[in-house]
């Protein structure tokens, strides 16, 4: 999930916000403040005799004796250890770091010898230092390489492992949705002023996957829209620098967001760029080299209107005209002529987490013709019909990440006095089997979790089934615990991403059909080698609304948010806040959070360290942007916009807010 917040525009409150510090956007080729800090990422190998600098290695060659001999001096078949220094490394995040060796009598073996990895980190027998660090500060260590002829040598290294340290807040500045500031947040330093990096019409602003850049769009007039970068790589941001001009037009056509897109390792950038008039609108993608640390020269692909998706960093498919897609692929620095792909057109409902597939509704602007759904692989060039029983909304089916299987709900037959189905199928390329078709009994929730395992949590009133579709079959689990009542029912569920844990909340309805806050209850079911186990009891007496964010695992699954929601006519009521630490299965520990929403809107940091908090009440006409620690749970949260005032999108009221990754 991107950790993004956007607040609808009749939630909005107005605020006077603190001071900022103004740096005014540049054009391109100025100089900005964020020049690549190459200190921590230094290279080199060491040997014996050299003293490496504070975070660099040192190593010394042995004999076979078993006191070693320690050799001065070098010789031209040294046993040697690369790199001297490590980049640092970021919590919760995937880091690859490989430790080389050469001179000595090849094959080599490395392995720690003293000091501690931090946890989630692992050093192999090959030089591999890979996993995700789950734990901060500065890790000292000494690896050790042995080759063939039992000579060794040793490297002290230092290895740094920080958290996401900037947030990105956009702020009304005036009645007009279009106007908003936007300033970076230095999380590592409370005391710190906002950096403002537009102060006049800042609009979506967005990270790269690796945290390298951020984008944004500047909509300062009806008929131009000007897309600025800014590279995060160095101590503090650079100044914003003109990437493109486009319109209005572009802009829709990308659903009204940046109509950029990153490859997955962030090492380019392609857009849609206007090259139209406004009686004949046209757009032509374009893209950029971002692997290095100033952007690459604009590198014009053809003609292009929508949909820019990369499957790998070096091809780019995209929308080609009205009825069909196009790809593109990079050898080196040569680019290859756009290639039609002939698979049709259409709006694309979903795409699988790699790129290669996606659903399309061929007819999505004809609601009187019957849904007309295609799988298309965008690598092979290949579509096929996705046949579905009647003209039901596409979006009532949805797929798993991978593209492995699919599910969707079925309504009843006119004149069936029945629910409907659920329809289970297994999905091999572009090409989709049904293996189950069980009927709804009674259903008051359900949430299909979209990933590798193509798992799936549905409720049939007051019981929970976890369900998985794999090896083209299904099968279905019952969720012990005693959750299950007749009195009582399921009124929400959720599956956190790496399908680990399910969420239950239930209670007693009313006569409207309403849930009894007196009677909640949440529980939590442990997902241990794809079998759901007995639901624990984390907390009651409170009711978590069907909110989008109102349950929210962090990325590692290793916390978990619930907020309430508390509409008219109880804006005025505060609303339970709990931060849930799942680290240890069997210990779960709550902690309440002090805070006075009825309502709020909150996101996870990348690194699971963090939550943004757009909340408010009525009754106190507060509205701030709020940042709380979740590594320190009890500690106040940072207050990052304060907002006393009436709904609307006035000056001083936060709009969005988006972690660095």
């Amino acid at each position: 999930m991107r950790s993004r917040l956007l607040v609808p525009l009749f939630l909005l409150f107005a605020v006077a916000c603190g001071r900022y510090s103004i740096d005014q956007p540049g054009e391109a080729g100025t100089s900005g403040g964020g020049a690549s800090d190459s200190a921590a990422g230094g290279s080199g190998a060491a040997s014996a005799g050299t003293n490496a600098s504070a975070g660099g290695a040192q190593a010394t060659t042995a004999g076979n004796d078993a006191g070693g001999t320690t050799l001065g001096g070098s010789s031209s078949n040294e046993l040697l250890i690369s790199p001297a220094s490590l980049p640092p490394a970021r919590l919760n995040a995937a880091y690859v770091a490989q430790f080389n060796a050469s001179g000595g009598a090849p094959s080599y073996t490395f392995r720690l010898v003293s000091g501690t990895l931090p946890a989630g980190l692992s050093l192999n027998d090959s030089g591999a230092l890979a996993g995700s660090p789950r734990e901060l500060g500065t890790f000292a260590f000494v690896v050790q390489v042995t080759d063939a002829a039992g000579v060794t040598a040793r490297a002290s290294l230092q290895l740094v492992v920080s958290r996401t340290r900037w947030l990105a807040s956009e702020t009304f500045i005036s009645t007009a949705s279009t106007q908003s500031l936007l300033s970076l947040i230095d999380l590592a330093q409370p005391q710190a002023d906002p950096i403002v990096l537009d102060s006049q019409s800042a609009l979506d602003s967005r990270f790269s996957g690796d945290g390298h850049w951020l984008v944004y769009t500047d909509y300062r007039s009806a008929d131009q829209l000007s897309i600025y970068s800014v590279d995060m790589a160095g101590e503090r941001p650079s100044t914003p620098q003109l990437l493109l001009n486009t319109r209005p037009h572009v802009f829709r056509g990308a659903g009204g967001t940046v109509p950029c897109q990153w490859a997955p390792d962030s090492s380019r950038l392609a857009c849609l760029k206007d090259t139209g008039t406004a009686d004949a609108p046209a757009s032509t993608v374009v893209a950029f080299d971002t692997s290095g640390s100033e952007l690459g020269p604009e590198v014009s692909i053809g003609p292009g209107e929508r949909d820019l998706m990369f499957l790998d960093r070096d091809t780019l498919v995209y929308g080609y005209g009205a009825d069909d897609f196009a790809r593109v692929e990079w050898h080196g620095q040569a680019l290859s002529e756009p290639m039609p792909l002939g698979v049709g057109g259409g709006f694309i409902l979903q795409q699988s987490s790699d790129g290669a597939r996606a659903l399309l509704n061929r007819n999505p602007l004809r609601p009187d013709v019957e849904v007309d759904l295609a799988l298309v692989d965008f690598r092979l060039g290949q579509a096929q019909h996705f046949d579905i029983p009647k003209p039901v909304p596409g979006t009532s089916l949805s797929l798993s990440a991978d593209f492995d299987a699919a599910f969707m709900i079925e309504p009843p037959a006119e004149g069936d006095a029945g629910l409907g189905f659920y329809r289970y199928y297994a999905v091999n390329g572009t090409q989709a089997t049904q293996v189950g078709h069980p009927p709804i009994e009674a259903t008051t929730a359900y949430t299909y979790y979209r990933s590798a395992g193509a798992r799936l949590v549905r409720s049939n009133g007051s019981q929970v089934f976890l369900e998985t579709v794999a090896n083209g079959t299904f099968t279905e689990q019952l969720v012990a615990g005693e959750y299950q009542s007749a009195a009582r029912n399921v009124i929400r569920l959720e599956l956190d991403a790496a399908a680990a844990w399910i969420y239950i909340s239930t209670a007693q309805l009313d006569q409207q059909s309403h849930p009894i806050e007196a009677t909640a209850e949440h529980w939590l079911s442990r997902v241990e080698a794809g079998q759901a186990q007995s639901a624990q009891l984390i907390g009651q007496g409170y009711l978590i609304q069907n909110e989008s964010t109102t349950v929210l695992f962090s990325p590692d699954g290793q916390r978990l948010l619930l907020h309430g929601y508390n509409g008219y006519p109880h804006q005025d009521v505060p609303a339970a806040f709990r931060l849930f630490d799942l680290s240890d299965p069997t210990h779960i520990v709550p902690h309440a959070l002090d805070l006075p929403f009825s309502w709020a809107h909150a996101a996870w940091s990348a690194d699971s360290s963090y939550v943004s908090i757009i909340g408010g009440n009525s009754a106190s006409h507060s509205r701030p942007l709020l940042v709380v620690d979740a590594l320190a749970p009890s500690d106040p949260p940072r207050q990052i916009v304060a907002c006393d005032s009436n709904p609307a999108p006035l000056p001083g009221c936060p709009a969005s807010a988006a972690f660095q990754p």
